[in-house]
């Protein structure tokens, strides 16, 4: 999809996914750190059986969708995003859920769409700022040296993950082809193409990518994770998970390091421009108990500060999204949020 935006500019290409119940409730899914549409395939089926329509955004950088420079990067500027993409679809009213590093950009869309948001925002870990302790740190690490590890660290991944899978555009003849989904007839979408390939998948496959989302106690295992296979005995189609995190890893660079950047370190960006404490929007959160990324006692402060119910999940640590069991929770959540 291309957006207008103010001469001399071109307009700028955004790819997203849109999958689930054609017909269905809108939901908005606001990936974590590294993290780009194609993951999202992975909760397909769950979302048709619950009467779900999921919108997946690629942030700038990431995905097909143009980058900007680090001081455009704003969290309210990319909600105007987010609006004109809604606009473009004929999406008035939606639902919104975001993990770890997309819980910033989920908070601004809500400040500045208020009015069109239906039910509470779920949020899953959610990030909320670079002061947590294990993180301090990294305020000290020049720049150069954390885009020279991303970068070695992501040509180390590609190696260990092989080639990403072909895609298949499919799409109208009007210009919006650009990496959307892989639902075929809509006005954009791409399908990935692989051997042996089952179109069923399951979402404990993303464990595969249990680290893509990777803030740590040290500066690699504060990027993109190396490759673990599927944990998963019981995985539907393992070379769906593989594809999906191969495609994922080879549109994420760019997106990632800007990420990491300005939101996790809150560097050659844009302020924030409002605080978690503006949101008056109820919201609904999701904690593992054994999560080492984000501290129990920031996700108790959202609790106090803001219109907010925590739900603490034991024997669950920060990639909520691997979880089936959480994943069915938070969707039939949001698909009983009436």
């Amino acid at each position: 999809m291309h957006l207008p935006r103010p001469f001399p500019e071109r307009p700028l290409q955004v790819s997203f996914a849109d999958l689930g119940k054609p017909d269905g409730r809108p939901v908005v899914v606001f990936l974590g750190l590294g993290s780009v549409r194609y993951l999202v395939a992975l909760y397909d089926d769950l979302a048709r059986a619950l009467g779900l329509r999921l919108i997946c955004i690629d942030r700038w950088g990431l995905g097909k969708t143009d980058q900007v420079p680090q001081d455009r990067r704003g969290l309210l500027d990319w909600a105007d995003v987010v609006r004109q993409v809604l606009d473009e679809l004929g999406i008035n009213r939606f639902q919104m859920v975001a993990h770890s590093a997309g819980a910033p950009y989920a908070l601004a869309t809500a400040l500045k769409m208020e009015r069109r948001i239906h039910g509470k925002i779920h949020l899953m870990s959610p990030w909320v700022g670079g002061d947590v302790e294990g993180y301090k740190w990294l305020k000290w690490v020049p720049n150069g040296v954390i885009k020279s590890a991303l970068a070695a660290e992501w040509r180390l991944e590609s190696y260990f993950l092989g080639k990403a899978p072909s895609l298949k555009a499919n799409g109208k003849a009007n210009g919006r082809t650009n990496g959307s989904g892989r639902r075929e007839g809509d006005a954009s979408s791409t399908s990935l193409n692989t051997d042996g390939m089952r179109s069923r998948s399951s979402v404990s496959d993303l464990r595969a990518a249990d680290s893509l989302d990777g803030f740590s106690d040290d500066l690699s295992h504060a990027l993109p994770g190396k490759y673990e296979p599927s944990v998963s005995p019981i995985t539907a189609s393992p070379a769906f998970a593989h594809a999906l995190v191969q495609a994922n890893h080879a549109e994420s660079l760019s997106g990632t390091t800007a990420d990491l950047l300005s939101v996790v370190l809150g560097r050659d960006a844009k302020p924030w421009g409002f605080s978690y404490t503006d949101i008056r929007h109820p919201c609904k959160i999701w904690y593992g108990a054994e999560d080492e990324r984000v501290s129990e006692k920031s996700m108790r402060w959202m609790e106090r500060a803001m219109d907010a119910e925590l739900i603490v999940v034991q024997e669950e640590g920060h990639n909520l999204m691997s979880s089936r069991t959480v994943m069915y929770d938070v969707l039939d959540s949001i698909a009983e949020d009436i």
